[in-house]
């Protein structure tokens, strides 16, 4: 079922490319869209919410289940069963996990399963030869002129960088030479051209790289403008081959303005297209015999086939065949043959079969071979259980965390299926430990696996006297977990440790993490330690603050923000005396922050006196301290009404949030203040606006209202925060088209801008972009670079709104000028 509003579906954003698995599951690719996928043919299974995620299905069970993805359109695997995707404009990207292995740890962050792996960027550089189309220079013209909207490509030019790309395919024939082995083809329909990807490893991810004999020419390229390849296909005699739709236009109508799309033929091409192979000049077509045609014993020889596809196809016809009776034949393989490709496809049908023993799993470990090891360790990693295997998987972990290149796999394995804590906890170590090359990578599999023994590693690190940042990538990350976990016990033993330690970034990183984990459950520190302790730490660190912090300023807002979670009216005081201090200026906002745990109604006279002797960024802070609770903002409101001065430094969204607040005796407090007018902007339009597309523009001023309104969601000259879309992409797109987009925001809204409502057991209600999930938490994003973690199991509902992050009525009570003034402001941005 479609998750938003029929309007807005896009077919650029549909399910495709499907394939067979190494996991013997045919696998297809999501794309944006997402949705709630179901089988008519298994009523018993639950609708599954595909958002973000790919899915594979048992083709015997027709069992559905999620698989790690969410690209565009173009999926495959390697000949060593890696997952690759790509997206329009994002041409190739590496599936880093399994779907399997998020959230298993529910108190550390998910990294993200799918990363960009292109080092020219996403929208790579890419050299047609195809004429560019009369009508797509006439676009590109009026685009940069802001007479259409829609983004102006390559700097002014209608083409020169992917924008197009789709069906990123790992060649895996025989029939080439060597050298194009698991490279990666993609096509750009919109250029005519098809581009190849060296893949090469970067610690336990991968590279992509343009080959040097193909500097500023391409794989493939077309002069033709009707040749639109769209998807590939390793094939039975080695080769690759193309599907072309070859059509006269490509681009979804919604991208074609009416002045242009009137004179063109959105049908013209509908009875065309074609198939192509690409092969080399001097090879010849080989003749074989096809798995179809073969012999049951025949098809276990073809394991080891020199071709891909031969090799899988005859995995397929045994397993769904369910040919067990061959699966001696298969083990004889297994054991006997020194082609790794034979070793790996012979693992992957005896797990098809469900025939995997104890004694296999021992031969697969005495092979030399890592991606023998590697396909074993991946078809492990989606089982419910590791019985029998638990024996020989233990017996043979330490010689995969020694590996370079099975380490980080195994370690993700080790959190699925954890052995005795003590053991546990000396694998992660050693893992953690000999890892140099990709720390980042590692620290997410060591802490994915470390909730099952977290007592015993955190013992082993305090008996080296380590911190962890010679250990981790990441040390807070670490410490973070530990205060997530809100064990009582392990907390104060870390608080001990770390204290006694001389006061540095290092230990102020593990304490300021420690107390952000605990938050996450609504701890804090006095639910752990001692008064004394507390006592002990108070006296501390205000004696520093005091003596050093204007000196040392950036560990000074670590300490601050320590001490706001161990404030008592006496630091309070201490507080205040500061605030009230020009001194102590520059650190104003952190002092105001930390007082969130403790600000009440009985402050605010206190606030009122010093509003005017504070900076506008201190300001803000005080406000988000009265907007975080319903009885603070009503009090706020109320005072507001006879203090014009306190609403002046109110943001345009923290204005409409008032207004839409959902506390009615908010609305009607705020309605007070001031009269929205946004019915008379939204019924307005692009045209109504036209002056401003000409004005001279005043830069200062379009500065001003850009912080005021759009800074909180969009960044720009080092300012403000990135959550909607990029500008500096966006800026190509002509004023013209970034004045539509302001007006119209709900118009067209890419799914991954479209806000959602979250509410939570507590009562909480959160709006922001879902920018990350797993099945133990949920990561939202929201204006102003606010990001909250939230539990899965204290979320009451999820509601997408089907609306974009960005509000209604963005130019409410401005001037054409104004208008004129911030358009302009944003075409010249600058990273």
């Amino acid at each position: 079922s479609a998750p938003y509003r029929a309007d807005q579906l896009n077919m650029q954003a549909m399910l495709n490319s499907f394939h067979w698995g190494p996991d013997n599951r045919i696998h297809g690719a999501t794309g944006p869209a997402g949705g709630k996928v179901y089988s008519p043919l298994r009523p018993d299974q639950a609708p599954l919410n595909l958002r973000g995620k790919d899915f594979s299905f048992d083709p015997k069970t027709l069992e559905l289940r999620a698989e790690s993805g969410g690209a565009q359109n173009g999926m495959s695997f390697d000949s060593r069963g890696r997952k690759f995707v790509c997206s329009n404009s994002d041409h190739l990207q590496y599936i880093v996990y399994d779907e399997a292995f998020a959230g298993l740890n529910p108190f550390i962050k998910q990294q993200p399963a799918r990363i960009s792996i292109a080092e020219d960027g996403p929208a790579a550089p890419v050299f047609r030869i195809s004429p560019d189309e009369p009508w797509r220079i006439v676009r590109t013209k009026w685009r940069v002129a802001g007479a259409v909207r829609g983004p102006v490509e390559g700097g002014g030019n209608p083409s020169g960088y992917f924008t197009g790309a789709t069906g990123a395919t790992l060649y895996t024939g025989d029939a080439w030479a060597s050298e194009y082995a698991d490279h990666a083809f993609i096509a750009d329909c919109g250029s005519n051209l098809i581009h190849r990807k060296g893949i090469y490893p970067k610690g336990h991810v991968a590279t992509a790289r343009r080959p040097a004999e193909e500097s500023g020419i391409e794989f493939v390229r077309s002069s033709d403008i009707w040749f639109r390849p769209v998807q590939f296909s390793n094939a039975p005699d080695g080769n690759l081959y193309v599907m072309d739709m070859y059509r006269e236009v490509i681009e979804h109508p919604w991208s074609l303005p009416d002045g242009i799309k009137q004179f063109l033929d959105l049908n013209s091409g509908n009875n065309r297209g074609r198939i192509y192979r690409i092969r080399t000049i001097e090879g010849k077509i080989k003749q074989r015999k096809l798995p179809g045609e073969a012999k049951a014993m025949e098809l276990v020889q073809m394991l080891a086939h020199s071709n891909h596809w031969h090799r899988e196809t005859a995995r397929r016809l045994l397993v769904q065949g369910n040919m067990i009776h061959l699966q001696d034949a298969v083990r004889a393989l297994l054991k006997e043959s020194v082609d790794v490709s034979a070793q790996v496809n012979a693992v992957q049908v005896l797990h098809g079969f469900g025939s995997l023993t104890a004694d296999d799993v021992e031969t697969v470990f005495r092979s030399k071979s890592s991606a023998v090891h590697l396909a074993l360790l991946k078809l492990w990693g989606n089982r419910d259980e590791l019985s029998p295997f638990d024996v020989p998987f233990e017996k043979n972990i330490s010689q995969l965390i020694l590996n370079n290149e099975t380490r980080f796999q195994a370690t993700l394995l080790l959190s699925k299926f954890p052995l005795h804590s003590s053991r546990q906890s000396e694998f992660l170590w050693r893992a953690m430990s000999l890892e140099k090359e990709d720390k980042y990578w590692m620290q997410f599999a060591v802490l994915n696996a470390m909730h099952s023994c977290r007592s015993d590693f955190l013992n082993h690190m305090i008996a080296k006297g380590e911190i962890g940042s010679n250990l981790f990538h990441d040390t807070g990350a670490f410490y973070q977990f530990f205060g997530a976990s809100s064990d009582k016990k392990e907390i104060a033993q870390i608080f001990r440790f770390v204290f006694k330690a001389p006061i540095s970034m290092d230990t102020l990183d593990a304490l300021s993490s420690l107390s952000h984990g605990m938050r996450q459950n609504g701890k804090g520190w006095s639910t752990v330690l001692t008064d004394t302790e507390l006592a002990h730490a108070r006296e501390r660190y205000l004696v520093w603050i005091q003596s050093q912090a204007l000196d040392h300023l950036s560990a000074a807002g670590k300490i601050i923000g320590i001490m706001g979670e161990m404030m008592n009216e006496s630091l309070k005081q201490s507080w205040k005396t500061m605030l009230s201090q020009s001194e102590w200026a520059i650190l104003h906002s952190e002092l105001l922050a930390s007082l969130a745990n403790v600000f009440s109604l009985s402050d605010l006279d206190w606030v009122w006196g010093q509003w005017s002797s504070w900076s506008p960024s201190v300001r803000q802070v005080a406000l988000a301290l009265m907007m975080s609770r319903d009885e603070l903002l009503l009090a706020y409101l109320k005072s507001a009404q006879g203090k014009p001065e306190l609403i002046k430094d109110l943001t345009f969204s923290q204005r409409r949030n008032l207004q839409h607040h959902r506390s009615d005796k908010v609305q009607q407090s705020a309605s007070r203040l001031w009269n929205p007018s946004t019915e008379n902007v939204v019924k307005m339009s692009a045209e109504d606006f036209g002056e401003a597309l000409l004005l001279e523009a005043d830069m200062d001023n379009g500065q001003r209202i850009f912080n005021e309104r759009c800074a909180s969601c969009h960044r720009g000259n080092g300012e403000g925060f990135a959550l909607g879309p990029d500008l500096i992409s966006i800026k190509t797109s002509g004023k013209n088209r970034i004045l539509d987009s302001i007006l119209y925001p709900n118009r067209e809204v890419q799914p991954q801008y479209i806000s959602y409502e979250i509410e939570t057991t507590e009562g909480e209600s959160i709006v922001g972009l879902i920018a990350q999930e797993s099945r133990s938490l949920m990561v939202v994003k929201q204006a102003g670079g606010i990001t909250q973690t939230i539990q899965r199991e204290k979320i009451a509902s999820i509601d997408g709104t089907g609306n974009s992050i960005m509000p209604s009525g963005l130019l409410e009570e401005m001037t054409t000028q104004d208008v004129g003034d911030l358009l302009e402001y944003i075409v010249q941005l600058k990273r």
